[in-house]
């Protein structure tokens, strides 16, 4: 009795380690598969974050209440016309067969049946479901060929592989057709359904995974157009998947703009183009002298007419606000903005300040749109606004297109007045106050010599006509001139328009 219970012992081990080492072997497959050929996004449960509370059980049986509700309301209907049918039938055969003698009377057409009517559109929240199903199921049949290629003996891996492929292929054709399906579930019921919003999180993290950064701030957008929880943003940053360097600014910038949209009270601008409108939203906030600056010289119609006098497609700017009438030029520059708490990046759409390459407190009235991610000017220019709209339009200005106007058309009950940057302020080595320890501005001269360089009211009106529209970085100064950026990128800069070299 005892020799036959060891044996049963020793049975049930080696079958428990054959199991584990099999288990084991599955799971390295797996792991490697899915690296080699995952879709886009693999599925939901890859999307949904680990430190968010789950709901997933619940929604699922809700999800399958409302298909088996859709079937059910189906069944019915047809069980319906098939009821009429037979009454129909019935009716029929109980009229008394009449005498072939008499004459029957002369039958009427039968009247026109009315078209059939066509089922009523999916709404949002039934595609989305109905895709999501279908999603899970393929993603069921997916795992499926994975632990059985490995089972199967070698003759079969190809047939396997084969078939691993035709769903693989199936599910990446469905991948943006449920993608648009859950964005307009969201944006019929926002901030409803956990689960779509857990899924919605998980595609933004994937974006961002795989640096589709306009994806990332496209789907972001949307999120806080619904005003989804600030702390999805922020869970995001304890992702294990994102190991990108640039995340954290990525997700910074997200939340700013999550920030801005709960205040509602910033500053906006419309510039009209021959193209169309394009719409800024002003970082008051943070930057708020040149915000007021911008304000107040758009309000006096200084923008009006004038020109984009420079496309860079190299450095990705399109810079204007020169003014249209050189006699007006501004005799005032402004201090810089960028050495704040959570300073605002060069991002697509970015609007900042050109100054001289020399001087980071030379700003005045041109500014410059970014037109993709720009890197190199962080922290030596000031990001004052973002295109919120209109982004198509900046893209296909051209050297010499003008503003046909500037107008604000929102802003807060205060007056906005710059303040004039008073050169005696900047200490002569204090780099810090100079407005940035990596492009420190040139020496203040002793009083009483003007202030180097001339601020542009100061340049005669001529030279500014005579320039070339490509604005350049200034060539041949002396090294200690240009910042350590500059000699960094060997790149143009957003400067102001200079006399020609």
């Amino acid at each position: 009795m005892k020799s036959h219970m060891n044996a049963s012992v020793i049975t049930h081990f080696n079958s428990t380690i054959t199991d584990f080492r099999m288990t084991n072997r599955i799971c390295f497959f797996m792991m490697a598969l899915g690296l080699l050929v995952a879709p886009s996004f693999s599925s939901e449960r890859l999307f949904l974050q680990e430190d968010l509370p789950i709901e997933k059980e619940k929604q699922n049986v809700e999800n399958q209440k409302a298909v088996k509700q859709v079937a059910k309301q189906s069944a019915e209907k047809k069980d319906d016309e098939q009821e009429n049918t037979e009454t129909e039938l019935k009716n029929t055969e109980a009229e008394p067969a009449k005498s072939a003698d008499v004459q029957s009377p002369a039958k009427e057409p039968p009247a026109k049946e009315p078209p059939a009517k066509e089922p009523p559109a999916k709404g949002p929240e039934e595609s989305y479901l109905e895709l999501m199903n279908a999603w899970k199921e393929l993603e069921s049949k997916l795992q499926e060929k994975e632990v059985e290629f490995v089972v199967v003996g070698e003759s079969r891996k190809n047939e396997i592989r084969k078939e691993y492929d035709l769903l693989l292929a199936e599910a990446n054709e469905l991948t943006p057709r449920l993608t648009a399906a859950a964005v307009a579930s969201y944006r019929s019921k926002p901030n409803q359904d956990p689960t779509l919003v857990r899924l919605l999180i998980g595609m933004l993290t994937d974006h961002l995974a795989k640096n589709r950064n306009e994806e990332f701030f496209d789907l972001g957008q949307i999120l806080i157009e619904g005003k989804v929880d600030i702390t999805h943003f922020k869970a995001m940053q304890r992702s294990k998947r994102l190991v990108s360097f640039d995340v954290p600014e990525l997700i910074d910038e997200l939340l700013a703009r999550h920030q801005d949209a709960e205040k509602n009270n910033l500053p906006r601008a419309v510039i009209t183009t021959s193209y169309g409108d394009i719409e800024l939203e002003l970082f008051e906030d943070s930057t708020p002298n040149h915000v007021a600056n911008f304000v107040k010289l758009a309000s006096d119609g200084f923008y009006n007419g004038s020109p984009f006098h420079r496309v860079d497609p190299s450095n990705r700017v399109v810079q204007g606000g020169m003014p249209a009438d050189a006699a007006k030029a501004i005799d005032y520059t402004l201090a810089a903005e960028w050495e704040i708490d959570n300073p605002r990046f060069h991002f697509k759409g970015a609007v900042g300040a050109a100054r001289l390459s020399d001087n980071p407190h030379s700003a005045s009235s041109e500014f410059y749109i970014m037109t993709d991610r720009f890197r190199a000017f962080d922290g030596s220019y000031t990001v004052f606004g973002r295109v919120v709209s209109g982004m198509e339009f900046v893209n296909r200005i051209n050297e010499g297109d003008k503003m046909l106007g500037v107008e604000i058309i929102r802003k807060r009950d205060h007056q906005y007045l710059p303040e004039k940057f008073d050169p005696e302020s900047v200490k002569k080595d204090d780099p810090e106050e100079a407005g940035s320890s990596t492009n420190p501005p040139a020496p203040t001269p002793p009083a009483p010599t003007p202030p180097a360089p001339t601020p542009p009211a100061a340049t005669p009106p001529a030279a500014i006509n005579q320039n070339p529209p490509v604005q350049k970085a200034p060539t041949g100064t002396a090294p200690a001139e240009k910042s350590s950026q500059e000699k960094r990128n060997g790149e143009k800069t957003p400067d102001q328009k200079k006399d020609p070299e």
